[in-house]
């Protein structure tokens, strides 16, 4: 009985972290189409990367693996940082206020707007799912308890 309830329980801890894992894979092409390795270790593009960067930003090597290693170590981050950088020198308090008024600029907004929207529904989902799997297992627990205390 025991070994069903911990099969049980890691079967809801693997469905509820799934529900938020990425659906990209482990190595994602830049727009120059480099490979970036997103574990943070030096791959065969490395240079390559580093090399572009200090062209395109007139970088010395040191400012451009600073800069990449930024991005290697949390590309997530990395981007949001940029972005706040970038709405925040155009003059507006946020990036999302930035966002939408280079949206309405141009013409883009409502198609902005609609992907906002479905994207939240799709958050609100996820999270509504993940709390009912576990006050479902919560009740299935406490049923199973009630049943057979010395089960467990």
């Amino acid at each position: 009985m025991m070994k069903q309830v911990q099969a049980f329980l890691l079967l809801i801890c693997v469905a509820s972290v799934s529900a938020f894992a990425p659906s990209s894979s482990f190595v994602v092409r830049s727009r120059s189409g480099v490979a970036l390795n997103l574990f943070g270790n030096k791959g065969e593009d490395y240079d390559e990367v580093v090399e572009k960067l200090m062209k395109a930003k007139g970088f010395t090597r040191e400012q451009a693996e600073k800069d990449y290693n930024l991005y290697l170590s949390n590309p997530n981050d990395y981007m949001l940082d940029k972005g706040y950088d970038y709405y925040e020198a155009l003059g507006y308090s946020n990036i999302m206020e930035g966002i939408m008024a280079e949206a309405e600029k141009s013409g883009t907004a409502d198609s902005i707007r609609e992907e906002l929207a479905e994207f939240k529904r799709q958050s609100q989902m996820k999270a509504i799912s993940i709390i009912g799997v576990f006050f479902g297992a919560f009740v299935y627990l406490k049923t199973i308890y009630e049943a057979n205390p010395d089960a467990f």
